[in-house]
């Protein structure tokens, strides 16, 4: 089995607990306005993928194992590696069989019987909500938010929700409202659950964002403040 990915990063502190190898698998199935990595988004198959690796699940776990006295675990991230989803499960499933602690970075829109096979032997997902209203979400990514809250409350109950993030923009969503909405999930299902607020930059976006705008630091600090006294008991913002 082989796959297409974009990126391996060695070694990164901001991608899960500890220090960690990333894998930016290619292909994704949103097209997020704000996307910091849009050459991520389009798919190709394994005979026509140029710009970046073509691996197979033993060579991804050959390079995490040459990284291990220095790093905590692997972050498998994308794109959306979720939607290369056979590809994914095997390296998953090689790694854990290595004893490497495996974290998934993912939009959640994923079949949920997937994500309950796949979350068998992952140590965690961090997940990304980036807007409350369905309207809203199709707007910013053009796909609607159901699978990603049934997402949100499958990885709950089954103990594997690492971190929920969602990016703050200026304009365009009301993400004062998703905020609210979000941290009182959090604080309702399990309060410990962290939650980061990113707030939106233009470096690496589409010109399809052009006209997003970013959200002064008052704001960011204003919906830090919602979100702890709703209840989440950790937020960071970045």
């Amino acid at each position: 089995m082989k796959g297409c990915i974009n990126n391996i990063i060695p070694f990164s502190a901001v991608d899960g607990v500890g220090n960690r190898m990333i894998v930016f698998f290619q292909g994704c199935n949103f097209k997020c306005l704000y996307c910091h990595n849009p050459e991520t988004i389009p798919f190709y198959s394994v005979a026509d993928y140029k710009d970046g690796m073509v691996m197979t699940p033993e060579m991804i776990t050959e390079k995490a194992k040459e990284q291990m006295p220095f790093i905590r675990g692997v972050t498998l991230s994308g794109g959306e590696c979720t939607a290369n989803y056979d590809f994914l499960l095997a390296t998953v499933k090689l790694l854990k069989q290595e004893k490497i602690h495996v974290l998934i970075d993912t939009n959640g829109f994923v079949e949920q019987s997937k994500l309950i096979e796949l979350a068998k032997y992952a140590d965690g997902f961090m997940l990304d909500i980036k807007a409350m209203d369905s309207g809203e979400h199709i707007c910013l990514t053009g796909v609607s938010n159901d699978l990603v809250l049934a997402s949100f409350e499958t990885l709950l109950k089954m103990g594997k929700l690492t971190e929920v993030r969602t990016v703050v923009l200026g304009n365009l969503i009301d993400s004062r409202s998703t905020v609210d909405a979000v941290s009182k999930m959090i604080a309702a299902a399990n309060p410990e659950v962290p939650y980061k607020l990113i707030r939106f930059r233009r470096h690496g976006v589409s010109e399809a964002g052009k006209d997003l705008e970013i959200p002064a630091e008052s704001l960011i600090e204003e919906l830090k403040q919602l979100a702890l006294r709703n209840g989440v008991v950790t937020v960071i913002t970045l």
